[in-house]
């Protein structure tokens, strides 16, 4: 994954998740008391990702941005945005 992420820098990234939710290289269900992980063990908690977001939004931002970009050079559309009563909450 590193290896196409370096081919492709404008649009790909590789953010190490598990040195973020594995500290010391350890599983763990808390990080500085917040409890990150559902009780599977696997998935997030809304905390954990409030917790983890400035860590993976702005590459996740970047990739966006720089795709739009690369859509907007090729003379196609992007597709529109999903309306807010339109998404699942």
């Amino acid at each position: 994954m590193r290896e196409v992420a370096a081919q492709n820098p404008k649009t790909d990234s590789v953010v190490d998740l598990d040195k973020l939710v594995c500290p010391r290289g350890t599983y763990t269900s808390t990080i500085n008391g917040v409890v990150v992980r559902r009780t599977d063990g696997v998935h997030f908690t809304d905390a954990g990702g409030t917790l983890l977001a400035p860590a993976l939004m702005p590459p996740i931002v970047a990739a966006g941005r720089a795709q739009m970009g690369q859509t907007a050079a090729h003379g196609t559309a992007a597709a529109p945005p999903v309306p807010a009563s339109s998404r699942g909450g």
